[in-house]
């Protein structure tokens, strides 16, 4: 157990841990006269520490009724930021009550408008405890960290939580009132990311947005000088929702506009093409390629002649029934199962279903059919013992490996068709017939060039506005970034600064504020915040840095400086004294 824990349970059971902590340093302490240290100044360090540990903000677990349990780091830090601003609060709101706190009447105001002393100190440290931990958060780490850390604190100043990884949104983190954030932190501010990704979330939802199929972006630029802790500066903060009404519209004025341009058949009215372009992510499932092959071979079973042989032994013997009927070679082989049966295993590659695998040497199949289908249905006909040896039986398993090898050829086949270089040829010829409409301006001299651009503009803006909500979908899936990106095209979408700061349509960006970020403007407001509090409070905090730095001297010196003992003594005694008086102006 470390210190700080102490300290906060001395504070939580002060009644019985008090007189045991003193009593114990009491008994330690020889009997000498141990001058007190002065108090110390109110500084940087006695602003009460929040460690700084995303995962703990945002872990929210629940119990087995449904009722969240925050882990102790995010239950602390909400603590404080609940003093902040009004209750129900925006976010908007929110940011601007922290901007205003840097102003030059900001401690003031938050002293006006309290009921009581106890509320004004209550708020004026949470404001202090708020611009300590950010400043940590976004000093104290790299870019990507940093990145991480912030999308924690803002999940906790929206009483919200962080989205998992790789759960199949963009959404970094949820309000507390459910709508998604996708936050982005630049030294330059643009925004942008993956086009795929982002008509995911419009197309199949995560989350409920007001707005509909939607997402919100908090975009902030850091603006900062100096080194570490040094570090001094703001972080200047932009909101705007895409949503499926606006999406075109504000990728046409986007850095690549190419991104949404359409076929110029599907404008013209016709149907898109996305479902008809060959693509790795879309293999038919195995029942549907089960089926295709077996089709497949059943068509062209009548190339292989059948072994006279086979009529000696069952007279009424059909090829088609012995391959796909009952008990036949493709029921015995399981073959659109989630796995071959186990002893039919050595017939294939690395098994993942029909699709991408394919089967080995046809010896091996050759084999499973003699076993598994053949001498099951006639080990006891009395034709098969009296020629189951010697050429009679080389007939018979010529014959069965034909089969085999017809079987592998379509098998292989098929399978290979869905590899990715022969995908990949296939789109590449597919696409090659596409007309798109472009939407790239081409150079100021070329006027009739843009003139007819502008125009391409308008006929994609005019035709995806005028569709509905399961036409926009479709329209979407239907978008060049969609269709082409990965095989060469525009994958991902950017807005530059001046794209992503635009107030008017299509982008309707918000300006949110500024959060100031660095020590030296904290100590800039302890100062202020000094002159306005009353004193009791300062020793407060004076003396529980005193108790903690001398607790933590006296253990760690093996006991055996007296006078870190007698100053944590004190410190106690000071605290009791203080928060009693505290308590009793509440």
């Amino acid at each position: 157990m470390n210190i700080d824990t102490l300290v906060e349970s001395f504070y939580s059971n002060k009644d019985e841990t008090e007189s045991i902590i003193n009593e114990v340093l009491r008994l330690l302490l020889t009997e000498q006269d141990v001058k007190m240290p002065p108090k110390a100044r109110f500084d940087w360090s006695m602003i009460p520490d929040i460690p700084v540990s995303e995962i703990g903000w945002s872990d929210v677990s629940t119990t087995e009724e449904g009722v969240d349990i925050p882990s102790e780091q995010r239950a602390l830090l909400q603590q404080y930021l609940n003093n902040i601003g009004s209750p129900g609060a925006s976010f908007e709101q929110q940011i601007k009550s922290l901007e205003e706190f840097y102003g030059p009447a900001g401690p003031k105001m938050v002293t006006a408008q309290a009921s009581s002393n106890a509320e004004a100190i209550s708020q004026l440290i949470s404001y202090l405890v708020f611009y300590k931990t950010l400043t940590k958060v976004v000093t104290n780490f790299n870019a990507a960290s940093a990145g991480f850390s912030f999308e924690s604190f803002l999940a906790v100043l929206l009483d919200g939580q962080q989205v998992p990884a790789n759960t199949g949104t963009i959404a970094d983190f949820i309000t507390g009132d459910g709508v998604p954030i996708s936050l982005k932190l630049y030294t330059k501010l643009h925004v942008g990311g993956s086009w795929r990704d982002l008509v995911g979330d419009l197309i199949n939802p995560k989350f409920d947005h007001p707005k509909g199929r939607a997402m919100r972006y908090i975009s902030g630029i850091k603006i900062l000088s100096g080194e570490g802790l040094d570090q001094k500066g703001a972080i200047k903060l932009y909101q705007f929702d895409i949503t499926l009404d606006n999406i075109v519209d504000m990728m046409l004025a986007s850095m690549h506009p190419d991104i949404v341009k359409m076929p110029a058949s599907m404008i013209a009215g016709g149907e898109g093409i996305a479902d008809k372009i060959p693509s790795a992510d879309r293999v038919p499932p195995n029942e549907e390629l089960e089926a295709d092959i077996i089709a497949k071979v059943r068509s062209q079973l009548g190339e292989i002649e059948v072994s006279p042989v086979m009529a000696e032994i069952d007279p009424n013997f059909s090829i088609d029934n012995f391959v796909n009927g009952p008990d036949g070679v493709f029921d015995a082989l399981k073959y659109a199962g989630n796995e071959p049966p186990e002893n039919a295993r050595n017939i294939y590659n690395k098994w993942k279903g029909l699709s991408g695998t394919t089967m080995k040497h046809p010896n091996s199949l050759e084999d499973f059919i003699f076993k598994e289908v053949f001498l099951p249905k006639y080990s006891e006909a009395s034709a098969w013992t009296g020629i189951r040896y010697g050429t009679a039986r080389k007939k018979v398993t010529s014959f069965i490996k034909k089969i085999a090898q017809f079987i592998q050829a379509y098998h292989n086949a098929m399978v290979n068709s869905f590899a990715s270089s022969e995908v990949a040829k296939a789109r590449a010829d597919a696409l090659k017939n596409v007309d798109w409409t472009s939407v790239k301006f081409g150079k100021k001299a070329e006027e009739e060039y843009n003139s007819q651009i502008s125009a391409n503009h308008k006929a994609i803006q005019d035709y995806y506005n005028g569709l509905d909500e399961a036409g926009k979908i479709e329209a979407l899936k239907n978008t060049y970034g969609m269709v082409v990106g990965g095989a060469g095209g525009i994958t991902q979408w950017d807005l530059n600064d001046k794209q992503a700061t635009n107030p008017d349509y299509p982008v309707n960006a918000e300006y949110l504020g500024e959060l100031r970020i660095g020590g030296a403007y904290v100590e800039e407001m302890l100062t202020q915040v000094s002159d306005m509090l009353n004193q009791e409070i300062f020793s407060v905090f004076s003396s529980l840095k005193s108790l903690s730095d001398n607790l933590n001297g006296f253990f760690a010196g093996g006991l055996a400086d007296n006078s870190k003992a007698v100053t944590a003594i004190q410190s106690a005694q000071d605290i009791e004294e203080k928060t009693t008086e505290l308590k009793s102006e509440k």
